[in-house]
């Protein structure tokens, strides 16, 4: 006599979201391609030369940190100071001075080329009048304690998270008239920004609660605008995190989560249950654009996604002997790619990727 025993049906969604062969109840699979298609090459051209230190017993290297809409690439060196450029041409970002005393993280970069950035109790823009700082709500100035700047629209709007210990807050608002933080639906805890769209549409991650109060699954994501929290829809006991939204707002990407553990990249949503790309595999989404062509990292190489097809980059890119392309800072409209190539341990360089012509069935 034969038995049979019941799953539950949390197990069941759960294997299927790790399988990666099924999808969640309510997903779409993203269209598979027909026929082959083929990633467009690239042409790789370097913003910014290593310099070595005034005595000349140090040699720095160069990463990127971003790309605007005309191909102009954000970059910073390894002695902290950064700069705007085109592999002809480079300018240095200004000292931030008293606008930022103790300093700023990684800048991001507008689509039309606005260079942010974030700091310890500070927010700032570079612009040809010099280094302005941003105009925080009134009475929230303590909560911008360590401020971690996740991206800027050309309307001035900023998002980003200010955390302290284990307790963060979003924030959004306008760069001139006012950015204030905003409050979870649920719990406390750190967080982390995945950009923001063009009208406005910021996304957000809910990480590790430092304060639990409900019964929830984290990472927990969702869309932030100056009218409150949104989460992005999820399966019961299925994590997970927003990286990425397109500038037209149409996409947003990131991961799933079963105990914490990332299992595959998504397209998330908050009416629908997230839907696998499939054959992007492990992949870290950085960025995605307005057609849903996603970049992203994978086990230290820059890659990117397309139709149902996940491309190491270095493959596909015209780089010097023994030069490996080891991550990605953006992607704009033109298909242009900031990235960063390195070549063993000894040197590192920000480098512009131009593909050279259509992808090709």
């Amino acid at each position: 006599m034969s038995t049979s025993t019941r799953v539950p049906a949390r197990t069941v969604l759960a294997v299927a979201l790790v399988s990666g062969g099924l999808l969640a109840s309510g997903a779409a699979a993203d269209a598979a391609p027909r026929g082959k298609t083929r990633a467009p090459s690239y042409g790789v051209e370097r913003v910014g030369d290593a310099f070595a230190s005034s005595d000349g017993s140090s040699r720095f290297g160069t990463s990127a940190l971003g790309i605007a809409d005309s191909g102009v690439v954000l970059a910073g060196r390894s002695d902290g100071s950064r700069y705007l450029g085109r592999p002809t041409r480079t300018r240095d970002l200004a000292p931030v001075g008293d606008a930022a005393p103790y300093g700023v993280h990684a800048p991001v970069l507008s689509p039309s080329g606005t260079p942010y950035a974030g700091g310890y109790q500070a927010l700032v823009r570079w612009t040809a009048r010099g280094v302005e700082p941003a105009r925080l709500v009134e009475g929230e100035e303590s909560r911008f304690y360590s401020i971690g700047l996740g991206g800027a629209n050309d309307a001035g709007v900023v998002t980003g998270c200010s955390s302290y210990v284990k307790v963060g807050w979003p924030f959004i608002g306008s760069f001139r008239d006012g950015v204030r933080t905003m409050t979870w639906p649920k719990d406390f805890g750190t967080c982390s920004s995945g950009g923001i769209s063009r009208a406005g549409v910021a996304v957000i991650t809910q990480e590790h609660p430092g304060f639990r109060t409900h019964d929830l699954v984290y990472p927990r994501a969702a869309t932030m605008t100056t009218a409150g929290i949104r989460y992005l829809k999820a399966p019961a006991g299925i994590g997970t995190s927003a990286d990425a939204i397109s500038p037209n707002g149409k996409y947003i990407v990131g991961r799933t989560y079963l105990d914490e553990s990332p299992t595959g990249v998504a397209r998330l949503s908050t009416t629908r249950n997230p839907a696998p790309l499939r054959g992007a595999g492990d992949m870290r989404p950085v960025a995605v654009t307005d057609t849903g062509v996603v970049v992203g990292v994978e086990n230290g190489r820059a890659v990117s996604w397309a139709n149902g097809r996940k491309t190491d980059l270095t493959s596909v890119s015209r780089l010097p002997r023994g030069w490996v392309l080891t991550d990605v800072a953006g992607i704009n409209p033109k298909g242009q790619i900031a990235a960063t190539a390195s070549v063993g341990d000894r040197e590192t360089a920000a480098v512009r990727l131009t593909p050279q012509g259509r992808a090709r069935r």
